[in-house]
């Protein structure tokens, strides 16, 4: 299944803002010297960080739960999930909201984290449970019955 990511409106008129401030900046200059060369490298800019943000889901098949931010996309195997738990962390992720999950998985003996926000939380985990039926509920989420996981 597939979920959309929840976007605070602070974070998009921010986003909105950038473009539109990035944008003023170049095309005011080039009006007044006539020359619009200059537009090229912002219109790249602005096309690379628009395909890097859209689409932005999440999707549990029965093997991974894939994270797809534009044409970036994140595959983590399901067995791999340690733990999921709610978070506001601000650093980079995946996710256009404040209001994420952490989500904890083992590859090739590393602990890594990712960062999501799917716009429907409660329906985005009970899925997860249901596809991996070794993550029971805890305290803070969702923790895989009988793994270590760091707190």
């Amino acid at each position: 299944m597939i979920y959309y990511s929840k976007i605070d409106a602070w974070i998009a008129v921010l986003l909105v803002c950038a473009a539109v401030g990035l944008l003023a900046a170049g095309i005011l200059p080039a009006v007044l010297q006539h020359d619009y060369r200059g537009l090229t490298p912002i219109g790249i800019m602005l096309v690379v960080a628009f395909t890097l943000m859209w689409p932005l889901y999440y999707e549990i098949t029965d093997a991974e739960l894939i994270v797809r931010s534009g044409w970036v996309r994140w595959r983590i195997p399901l067995e791999s999930i340690l733990r999921v738990r709610p978070s506001n962390a601000a650093w980079s992720s995946p996710a256009l909201s404040l209001d994420r999950l952490e989500v904890l998985y083992e590859k090739k003996g590393v602990w890594k984290k990712i960062l999501v926000s799917p716009k429907d939380k409660e329906n985005f985990l009970l899925d997860l449970r249901a596809h991996v039926p070794q993550l029971q509920p805890a305290s803070d989420g969702l923790t895989r019955r009988g793994a270590y996981v760091p707190m």
